[in-house]
């Protein structure tokens, strides 16, 4: 961002018309995230209603006095959100150099967990003993999401661990099993369920499946870089 002229920005009208309300609206959202407020606190505080703060946060154009509570209700001065650090637009990429596979049935954490010998995704056939996985190295700030491949060699145990997962078949055709339920899977098709039902993966066909996972899980250990502690129970 160039050099802002610190008369033109010196105050919030000056600010929406050197930079926008886009540019205001990511700057109060990264604020309120960081004072851990959430929506509807900040609408109370502020005396608006909730669809203000998400217009405003969403850069729609906001009335000037709406900004002004809002900004008021943050603490944000015009200096506040020009001198606010915003994320990087990317966060991180995963390479193909980052790619490690590991057998998904014993894997605990990357510091503890063996890779597996073979490291080709191409070798990986039906009925091996391993269920090849491998976390996604780009993840967001607060790691409130775990996503990670998965060729599916065999049916996986019976599991459950905390969050929402969701899964797309990349590859070949599944059964997913979720508590009673049973919903056949074929390429492209996509599924999201209480991680904390008991659920496995069963493959179809004489090729291995592939999978793409987010376990999406807000309260997870992130000291561990792993998936969510799971309670497994073989079927």
């Amino acid at each position: 961002m160039n050099s802002p002229n610190p008369d033109k920005v010196s105050t919030l009208t000056g600010l929406i018309k050197e930079y926008g309300y886009e540019w205001i609206g990511t700057r109060l959202r990264k604020i309120r995230e960081n004072q851990e407020m959430s929506i509807r606190d900040l609408a109370d505080k502020a005396e608006v209603s909730k669809n203000s703060i998400l217009r405003a946060e969403q850069g729609l154009p906001t009335h000037l006095a709406t900004l002004t509570v809002i900004c008021r209700s943050l603490k944000a001065r015009p200096k506040t959100l020009l001198e606010l650090e915003m994320d990087a637009a990317v966060g991180m990429v995963h390479k193909s150099a980052d790619t490690r596979w590991y057998d998904m049935a014993t894997f605990v954490n990357a510091r503890v967990s063996p890779m597996l010998t073979e490291q080709s995704p191409d070798k990986f056939e039906m009925g091996m003993s391993q269920i090849p996985f491998c976390h996604i190295q780009a993840r967001s700030e607060s790691k409130d999401f775990t996503p990670c491949l998965i060729i599916l060699t065999q049916p996986t145990e019976l599991r459950s661990h905390r969050g929402d997962e969701y899964v797309m078949v990349l590859e070949g055709e599944i059964t997913l099993e979720v508590g009673e339920e049973i919903i056949p899977m074929a390429q492209y098709e996509a599924a999201m369920f209480k991680a904390s039902e008991f659920h496995r993966y069963v493959p179809k066909g004489e090729k291995p499946a592939r999978l793409i996972s987010f376990v999406f899980a807000p309260f997870r250990d992130v000291k561990n870089s792993s998936r969510p502690p799971a309670r497994k129970i073989k079927k």
